[in-house]
């Protein structure tokens, strides 16, 4: 069973990854047309504009699908994962207003801080002891 799981969370992830690929080519084939003709002329073909990232993301694909030891490490990734012991909702909460007090509390002093500095550096430039 875990087998089979860990193999469809791998497809998943590995699909995931091609299609990230196909649109991060796309989106750069897309701002280098803008500035080079040689790839503006190929973005103007749609074969080319549209052939260039799906081949790249399903060559992404298949290089992490049929690779035996990307899918050994993902397997091993994924079974690490599984032995993780998450934090409670109880547990997530409390933690996520200690962080958000101690943001309001630095904040602040920092504030206080920046006032104080501020009302110093304005007094030592009116006594006019640079001039």
């Amino acid at each position: 069973m875990q087998d089979s799981t860990n193999s469809k969370i791998m497809t998943i992830a590995f699909v995931a990854t091609g299609f990230l690929a196909a649109m991060i080519v796309q989106v750069l084939f897309e701002n280098l047309s803008v500035s080079f003709a040689v790839v503006a002329r190929a973005h103007n073909n749609e074969a080319i504009q549209h052939a260039l990232p799906i081949g790249v993301g399903l060559l992404t694909f298949a290089l992490l699908q049929f690779n035996a030891k990307i899918r050994n490490w993902a397997d091993e990734c994924i079974a690490e994962i599984r032995k993780v012991v998450w934090p409670s909702r109880k547990d997530t909460v409390a933690m996520t207003m200690v962080c958000c007090v101690m943001v309001v509390f630095l904040g602040v002093a920092l504030g206080l801080f920046d006032f104080a500095s501020q009302n110093i550096i304005k007094t030592f430039v009116n006594l006019n002891l640079f001039h």
